[in-house]
């Protein structure tokens, strides 16, 4: 087992919270693809563990997690102080292990809320190359305050290593940065531009995979080719 220190608590979006921990160096081993999940067990009396997924890069010296607030696992996590430590069974999953190269077809990433986590690794760690594909992030919320890590979303944009779709199906109020008024899938029918070609990853629910699906397919896209870390 592996004690994980916190080191850093932000909140970075309505009920959204980005937790940085200090982890002993045979952890961060076993971090190698942007993807891969941490397995936490908040107290010994926890039946099952709980898997959150890495929003930190692997070549990063710590690991940061993205947790929504709710009860359970995620309600202890945000409820640390600084300093103190929850246990780590492991890291695991396969995780995204994709060629992004120049000549590589554009990657498109669909999430909503907290699973924005493990594409920002993936984006993180995607911009320490030289040469990279074209990456499409379409991140739903609610609103603008929804969205995690804004901030840093606009900046990955601006220095050219995204295409930010934002969908937002609340958001009444006009706002400095474009957005789509509805759903990702909404805006998917809206799109002008071909994805048959195109990679496709998501992390959400269970009814976000299959509505997404449904959209792909109403566009002449292959549903089953959206792939997820796990």
């Amino acid at each position: 087992m592996n004690d994980l220190k916190l080191t850093g608590h932000d909140l970075v979006g309505d009920g959204l919270y980005l937790l940085r921990f200090e982890c002993p160096p045979s952890l961060l081993q076993q971090y190698s693809t942007p993807g891969q999940y941490a397995i936490i067990r908040t107290s010994p009396e926890q039946e099952r563990p709980a898997f959150f997924a890495i929003a930190s890069s692997p070549s990063d010296t710590y690991v940061e997690l993205l947790i929504k607030q709710s009860p359970g696992s995620a309600e202890h996590l945000i409820g640390m102080k600084k300093e103190q430590t929850v246990e780590c069974q492991a890291i695991q999953g396969p995780g995204f292990s994709l060629d992004c190269s120049a000549s590589s077809p554009d990657i498109h990433m669909f999430s909503m809320g907290s699973g924005y986590a493990p594409f920002r690794a993936l984006i993180r760690s995607i911009a320490e190359s030289k040469e990279r594909c074209k990456l499409h992030l379409w991140q739903a919320a609610f609103r603008l305050s929804s969205v995690p890590l804004l901030d840093e979303m606009v900046a990955f944009e601006k220095d050219g290593l995204i295409s930010l779709h934002l969908c937002l199906d609340e958001q009444t109020e006009d706002t400095a940065l474009p957005f789509f008024s509805g759903q990702v899938q909404q805006a998917l029918e809206n799109f002008g531009e071909d994805l048959k070609d195109s990679r496709l990853l998501w992390i959400g629910s269970h009814a976000f995979v299959e509505s997404l699906k449904a959209a792909l397919q109403s566009i002449g896209v292959d549903p089953d080719r959206l792939v997820t870390n796990y």
